[in-house]
């Protein structure tokens, strides 16, 4: 039985993920020195690992043009940020560095499954 790309790739997308944010938001002290590195350091991961999962599905099956495979995960990275402050505003939570980490990657990778499942999984035609 052939397995899907479709399904594989955000599983172990969401995984990879979820397994940073654990490892990262409870352990960024080891590895920064100045304020403000940890989350700069999460949101580059996340970049990167998106760029992966998103080069890989567009191997494997051909959807989207090149610029839009390209802009997206930075388009949602300042999406995740803003909807990130958003909610800590709303809600009154002072935000601290493990609490936007976790924020942050778990606002992340729900956008980047839903635009996956919006741009690969839809049986539309080529944007």
């Amino acid at each position: 039985m052939k397995k899907n790309p479709i399904l594989i790739i955000p599983v172990l997308y969401a995984i990879s993920v979820a397994c940073f944010a654990f490892y990262w938001a409870n352990n960024f002290e080891r590895y920064v020195h100045f304020k403000g590195d940890g989350f700069l350091v999460c949101v580059t991961f996340m970049i990167l690992i998106t760029y992966a999962a998103l080069l890989l599905l567009q191997f494997k099956v051909l959807k989207i043009r090149l610029i839009l495979l390209l802009s997206l995960p930075i388009l949602i990275a300042f999406a995740s940020i803003f909807s990130g402050f958003l909610i800590l505003y709303a809600t009154g939570i002072e935000g601290t560095s493990v609490q936007d980490i976790c924020l942050y990657c778990m606002i992340y990778s729900l956008v980047s499954l839903l635009f996956i499942k919006l741009f690969w999984a839809s049986p539309r035609v080529q944007l």
